[in-house]
């Protein structure tokens, strides 16, 4: 399977920074690993973290 090249703002809605989290069921967390040196996207390993819901609201206005 091959994986169609788009710019990231077409498939990211709003980056969101500034939250860690734990490791849980929460909201996905792109990572700069999930980045390689030429800026290709690798979404093998994307992690979810537990963020207050509150914080991920407030990011979201």
């Amino acid at each position: 399977m091959r994986w169609e090249k788009v710019k990231l703002g077409t498939v990211i809605e709003k980056a969101i920074s500034g939250e860690w989290g734990e490791e849980g069921d929460g909201v996905f967390v792109l990572r700069t690993t999930n980045f390689s040196n030429d800026g290709a996207l690798d979404l093998r390993e994307v992690v979810k973290r537990n963020i207050d819901s509150s914080k991920v609201e407030k990011k979201k206005t």
